[in-house]
């Protein structure tokens, strides 16, 4: 387990200002606006945690999520949804 944090967001300007503040605070951030790749890289190299929106093409949130959690199942995660619920 890698000790970063996956973020993943279908909005890139989202995507990019969560990906500094979590920079700017020290943390090792591995962004993507696409669900199929972050779940590739996550089977690669399972992250300390994973932040997913709930809205996405392809693959929701909670399906990455869910995903993930077979080879990252230490993995914190969380989901930040446009209406809830959340599973953070």
């Amino acid at each position: 387990m890698q000790l970063d944090i996956v973020l993943v967001d279908a909005a890139a300007l989202v995507l990019r200002a969560l990906t500094r503040l979590m920079a700017r605070a020290g943390l090792p951030v591995r962004a993507s606006t696409d669900s199929h790749k972050a779940h590739e890289r996550i089977e690669r190299a399972p992250p300390l945690a994973i932040v997913v929106d709930h809205q996405r093409l392809g693959m929701t949130g909670l399906e990455l999520l869910t995903r993930s959690r077979v080879v990252a199942p230490r993995a914190g995660a969380c989901s930040s949804p446009a209406t809830p619920p959340s599973t953070c």
